[in-house]
């Protein structure tokens, strides 16, 4: 009886050894599925946030190759329709931008369907398919259109972009991109990794999917899929897990609207490859927990018997660790044997899963302090206190990186050594920060004195011989880094649980931060919109009015009344400061009798000499005690006075003033109010100013630049300039007249683009060079395409020199000529009223480097009449429509009977009565004809002043 009662004790004991064992294995267990499914559910997450980033740059970089295409399409057509381009040189130009582009082709085709032009010369002459592109969808403010996903006649696979060429509210062609769906790759040059993204059009077909971008027509459809009908509806859609058509594969990603033409785009990666890397962790964890019970069994079961007291006591300690009271002292167990040895281990791993779970807490709690932070200091302060706390931190520092000077920071340093490293910076990859930014992984730094630290000079004279860096990583990757340093490091480096704990800190850090710059920006945003609207919509107002003239006195006039208007200030005035003689001069308004001020006074006179030596804005609301106060001003009973300086940069260019003489005072509001006025003020000032000396400078050039001889040997010929408006005087119009060996004359018209002195001074360099190359080279086409070489060079990027240049022998009437971009001369034939254009020409001097330019040849009779013009001529409007090559041949015909001499003055008036005298840019005209036999041809006094243009 007495041994089946110690057997029956034994086996309880048993029991209780193996609960014992289960009972602290058991916690373990449980902690690491927490943290691991902890850890799956953030990657998942992490991963459907980077799918989303990727189909929404995606979805922007599809809408802008088709803003793109649509752009290029629009200038394609509007040069052609405007040169009446024949049909070679349209192909020639549409096959210039083809190899910019992912497409078979672009067309020009006619409002007939017929394919005009193309890239592809093939299809020149065909007739359109018209299943492909419904173009009743062109108009009502719409004037392009994307074809859905088709084969194409080639049999390869892609779509349409239409591009509507109006001759005003008509359809007058069409230009087409015939763009490779196969190819879209070479346009989106990123690479997604773990997965692909596509693109879908709004009839749910497969316009491109990168792992499969020759997938076959009939597996295109994805019309039925939930995630396309649901971007298609204009929603974006995203999936934990899903049935991907192209390899039946179980998916995660997103899929969004492309807003600009009603399409998707998408990417998406295999679920396995996202949760394998977390589940073969846990299931090694799981296997290794196994094991340990396992184990823990087999030892209860076989020592049960033999440790009765010691191991029941160790069970009822290992119940109270598990209910997490670490404060039972295992070790007291003492047998001599196995079982002590095991108290003092448990008792080594209570103490350390106490330092552990006490460091995790504090982790925890400085987490929440961070995400109830709303500053980037108060969570750098509770990171900190952490590492000073649970790691024996003695300095900490924070890098964050400011994109827009690609640099990496250091913004805020702790340290209770004699060390401040606040704003010293690097570039990424640069020291062991950079490089951790760059790979957003931690780096261990045992020996500062060997390593790539970037200040380890100073680190090492304040005692730091050692580091940890760990990233800051927030969203899509790593924002900043942060740095510690602890006398751990030296004593044997940081354990993986310990760098774990860092780094999780690191991350909570990261997230803190982010959120704490988003409520900074959303508390700026709506500061911002609590500002005064009033006071932005007058401030606008003001903005716009002072830059809406040239005139200094208008716009003098303006910022006073504008100041007064601001303020509700009873008198105004603005004082031009004239630094070299000390004195300001004034000018003013009122809404009472005139103060009568002198219109020069000194500098040092009242409140200006304040503003003028401080350079900062003076107020006061007690004007009659002021020592400072003007006798004229107490006069009147001003009582308030404000005055700010009209500064841009360092220059003073004077001050504005404004009184009151009633109750009015001005409070802060009211002064920062003028001083932005005044910012704007100096501004325009200072642009009319330059403006006024530019234009005078232009002026004279132009004016030597537009000079003519009185005479041309064997023509007649009349000159005409008008600029565009009189403020606006200096255009880039001009032309030039060329003695050549055996009596031949070159002649040239031009127009550089842009206006003032920059289009004055490429006039001269184009005039001069073209003259230089004329008496170099007989044929035109070899001038302009040297002198283009030259002028590419010289001219500032961007700008450009449409010119004609022509060859003329007054002899035999034979002429040659090449055109650069300009719109081509008009003959009249006088006798039979009829009107003929020459050749169009190639592309403008500047533009292109290495361009080779057509020669032709023509001639004409005494009767024909040259007529040689700049585009402003063609462009004159009159609702909308162009006076045109149409407009140019009925008033040439309108004035066959009149002199060549007064010709391009009555052509130009025959424009301006079309515009109701409102040119929009400058023409310059030149006309001339062979001179008769008998008389020399001498112009009159008057027709020599035409010529002149001031």
């Amino acid at each position: 009886m007495g041994i089946r009662n110690t057997l029956d004790n034994n086996k309880g004991i048993k029991r209780k050894l193996l609960l014992s064992y289960l009972a602290i294995i058991i916690p373990l267990v449980a902690i690491s599925i927490v943290s691991y499914y902890g850890r799956y559910i953030e990657r998942r997450q992490d991963v459907l946030s980077a799918r989303l980033v990727v189909a929404q740059v995606v979805a922007a970089n599809f809408d802008h190759l088709i803003k793109d295409v649509v752009a290029t399409e629009r200038a394609l057509g509007i040069a052609i329709e405007e040169n009446n381009y024949s049909r070679r040189a349209a192909s020639n130009y549409l096959s210039r931008v083809t190899g910019g582009y992912p497409v078979f082709s672009f067309d020009y085709v006619k409002a007939n369907g017929e394919i005009f032009a193309s890239s592809d010369p093939k299809l020149v002459g065909r007739k359109m398919n018209p299943g492909s592109v419904n173009l009743n969808d062109l108009g009502d403010g719409k004037d392009w259109l994307v074809s859905p996903m088709h084969l194409h006649e080639n049999g390869e696979m892609g779509f349409d972009v239409v591009t509507g060429v109006w001759d005003g509210p008509e359809l007058a062609a069409i230009v087409v991109a015939s763009v490779d769906a196969t190819k879209l790759d070479q346009y989106f040059t990123f690479k997604v990794p773990g997965g692909g993204y596509n693109i879908v059009d709004n009839k749910g077909m497969v316009v491109f999917q990168s792992q499969n971008p020759k997938l076959p027509f009939d597996r295109r459809d994805w019309k039925s899929q939930e995630f396309i009908m649901t971007t298609l509806a204009g929603r974006e859609y995203t999936s934990y897990g899903m049935v991907f058509p192209v390899d039946d594969s179980f998916r995660m990603g997103a899929q969004v609207p492309i807003e600009g033409v009603g399409w998707s785009a998408g990417s998406f990666v295999p679920v396995d490859q996202v949760i394998s890397p977390i589940f073969d962790a846990l299931l090694r964890g799981l296997l290794l927990a196994s094991i340990i019970a396992l184990l823990a069994v087999i030892l209860g079961l076989g020592l049960g018997g033999r440790i009765v007291r010691p191991i029941t006591s160790l069970a009822e300690k290992a119940r109270l660790i598990a209910g997490g009271d670490f404060s039972v002292d295992v070790s007291g167990i003492k047998t001599g044997d196995e079982i002590e040895e095991l108290a003092l281990s448990f008792n080594s791993m209570r103490l350390s899963l106490r330092d552990y779970v006490g460091e995790l807490k504090g982790i925890v709690e400085a987490g929440e302090k961070m995400n109830l932070a709303l500053n980037i200091p108060f969570v750098t302060h509770a990171v900190v206190n952490a590492l000073r706390s649970y790691f024996g931190a003695e300095a900490v520092w924070f890098a964050f990186y400011h994109e827009a000077e690609k640099k990496l920071v250091i913004e805020h340093f702790w340290s209770d050594k004699d060390l401040d490293l606040t704003g010293g910076s690097m570039a990424p990859g640069e020291g062991i920060a950079g490089k951790v930014l760059m790979t957003a992984k931690p780096v261990i730094t045992r020996d500062l004195a060997s390593s790539e630290f970037k200040f380890k000079k100073e680190a090492l004279e304040a005692g730091l011989d050692a580091a940890i860096t760990l990233p800051l990583i927030s969203g899509g990757g790593a924002i900043g880094v942060v740095g510690l340093y602890t006398p751990q490091i030296r004593m044997g480096g940081m354990t993986e649980k310990q760098i774990s704990l860092l780094m999780a800190l690191a991350n909570q850090a990261a997230v803190a931060i982010e959120n704490a710059r988003l409520y900074e920006e959303t508390r700026k945003s709506e500061l911002m919109l609590r500002a005064s609207n009033e006071d932005l919509r007058i401030l606008n107002r003001v903005a716009l009015d002072m830059s809406s003239g040239l005139d200094m006195e208008e716009l003098l006039d303006k910022i006073i009344k504008n100041a007064m208007d601001l303020v509700a200030a009873d008198i105004g005035s603005l004082g031009l400061y004239d630094e070299e003689q000390g004195k300001i001069s004034y000018r003013y308004r009122s809404s009472i009798p005139e103060l009568h001020v002198p219109d020069v006074i000194p500098a040092d006179l009242g409140l200006s000499a304040t503003v003028l030596n401080s350079r900062m804005p003076v107020a006061t609301n007690d004007y009659r005690n002021d020592p400072r106060a003007v006798k004229e001003a107490l006069a009147l009973g001003v009582n308030a006075v404000a005055t700010v300086p009209l500064l841009v940069g360092e220059h003073l260019f004077g001050i504005i003033q404004v009184a009151s003489i009633s109750e009015k005072v001005f409070v802060d509001s009211d002064t920062v109010l003028l001083e932005a006025v005044g910012r704007q003020a100096a501004v325009a000032i200072e642009n009319v100013m330059l403006y006024e000396k530019e234009r005078d400078i232009a002026e004279v050039l132009q004016n030597a630049l537009l000079s003519a001889p009185e005479e041309l040997p064997g023509l007649r010929f009349g000159l005409k300039y008008r600029a565009a408006t009189e403020k606006a005087r200096v255009g880039g119009d001009f032309y030039d007249f060329i003695d050549l060996p055996d009596g031949k004359i070159g002649i040239v018209i031009g127009d550089v683009s842009g206006k003032g002195l920059q289009a004055a001074t490429a006039t001269a360099l184009a005039k001069m060079t073209i003259r230089a190359f004329a008496h170099e080279h007989d044929s035109p086409a070899d001038v302009l395409a040297h002198a283009n070489s030259v002028i590419k060079s010289q001219m500032t990027h961007g700008q450009f020199i449409t010119i004609t240049y022509l060859i003329m022998n007054p002899a035999t009437g034979r002429f040659s000529y090449a055109i650069a971009g300009h719109p081509p001369a008009a003959i009249l034939n006088r006798t039979t009223s009829n009107v003929r254009f020459l050749e169009l020409g190639s592309t403008p001097l500047g533009a292109v480097d290495g361009i080779i330019y057509e020669r032709f040849d023509d001639e004409i009779a005494v009767d024909d009449v040259v007529l040689l013009y700049t585009d402003g001529l063609l462009e004159a409007r009159n609702n909308g429509r162009l006076f045109g090559e149409s407009g140019i041949s009925n008033a040439l015909i309108d004035v066959a009977d009149t002199d060549v001499v007064d010709m391009p003055s009555a052509i130009l008036e025959a424009a301006a009565r079309f515009a109701d005298d409102k040119l929009n840019d400058d023409v310059a005209v030149v006309a001339f004809s062979l001179a008769e036999p008998e008389p020399a041809f001498s112009a009159s006094a008057e027709d020599v002043d035409d010529r002149t243009v001031s």
